[in-house]
């Protein structure tokens, strides 16, 4: 499943790691989770069909969501998500992994969420790979 080498990817990056540790989950922080960590969910996704069936060509788009106790580090865990995966070409997960065509930076925002009193930055990228059929 594409989620879990992504996942792995994010976890396994030098610079992320180094500021989350392996706190990278999906869609939502655990509870009490210390920060900063990151989140990922796919928000929408394409896939490319012919009149045979489906290619097995997709174009998933996944939010990530760097959260930090300070805007400072909010924006600096971002900063590293951004590095990593933007213009990202190969195989993501090993040599078992995902052969990445693209991943494209689609969209940021960033925000402060008073409920739990944290910041966050929201970054929308669209990864282009095959799918194994």
């Amino acid at each position: 499943m594409f989620e879990e080498v992504l996942c792995s990817y994010l976890i396994n990056n030098a610079g992320i790691h180094a500021l989350a540790g392996e706190r990278v989950y999906p869609l939502m922080l655990p509870q009490n989770c210390p920060l900063p960590a990151v989140t990922y969910q796919k928000i929408s996704g394409d896939r490319l069909h012919s009149l045979q069936g489906d290619t097995g060509y997709t174009t998933p788009v996944f939010q990530i969501t760097s959260r930090a106790e300070t805007y400072a580090q909010s924006k600096a865990l971002a900063e590293q998500v951004r590095l990593s995966l933007q213009n990202f070409t190969g195989i993501m997960g090993g040599t078992e992994g995902v052969d990445i065509g693209a991943v494209l930076l689609m969209g940021e925002v960033e925000g402060y969420e008073p409920d739990t009193n944290s910041w966050y930055s929201h970054m929308d990228f669209k990864f282009h790979y095959e799918e194994r059929m």
